[in-house]
């Protein structure tokens, strides 16, 4: 990696994992920004069960294991070796770890104008939805939007609420985007819920 070594794994994502897909295992799921890897961690001996390799990821947040035994993370693109890919920009990667190979990947389009769009430098989440879609967050962006796994969008919302700054202009960014059903929310009896039927939080 290109970046100064002061902070030589800046780990900027950790989740315990109650079932590998390798041992059946109990483990954590560790993304290290600076290595542009992804890990699994044995919770037993802190072996290393499975590492995605440096050609994969570059400089990504957010990892998280799917129920399929797949590894989804948002995929900042910044520094990749030797090119970028996609072309000028970010993007959503969903890895078969025991293959290496690519099981879904969203780009918002196929040339350089159209995926410099969606390009963070720093930042950015991806949670797998229920129903099968995928919440994208672009938190330098504050850009939070919903696709299909055909890569048809949603809807998408550009956050109006900024932190304390000391640039010309707002800071509206975010770290990670998370959605909630209604369900999932104890909402209060009195007040009408002006969200419909799903709530996302920030996390800044």
């Amino acid at each position: 990696s290109l970046t100064p070594r002061a902070e030589w794994m800046h780990a900027n994502s950790l989740r315990y994992v109650a079932r590998d897909p390798f041992r059946n295992e109990e483990a954590f799921l560790v993304s290290a920004r600076q290595l542009d890897e992804v890990f699994l961690i044995s919770t037993k001996n802190n072996d290393i069960v499975w590492r995605s390799g440096r050609q994969i990821f570059a400089h990504q947040h957010d990892a998280t294991l799917l129920e399929s035994g797949n590894v989804l993370a948002f995929d900042n693109g910044y520094y990749r070796i030797p090119n970028p890919r996609p072309s000028y920009g970010s993007r959503v990667v969903e890895i078969d770890p025991k293959t290496g190979n690519t099981a879904w990947e969203f780009v918002p389009g196929k040339t350089a104008v159209e995926n410099i769009k969606f390009a963070a430098s720093i930042m950015g989440s991806a949670e797998r939805l229920s129903n099968g879609n995928t919440l994208i967050g672009n938190g330098l962006e504050g850009h939070i939007f919903e696709v299909t796994s055909d890569k048809k969008l949603v809807w998408d919302f550009v956050s109006p609420f900024s932190a304390h700054t000391t640039g010309l202009w707002p800071n509206t960014s975010f770290f990670r985007a998370i959605r909630y059903g209604v369900s999932e929310i104890d909402w209060p009896e009195r007040l009408p819920n002006p969200l419909g039927n799903a709530l996302c939080r920030l996390e800044i």
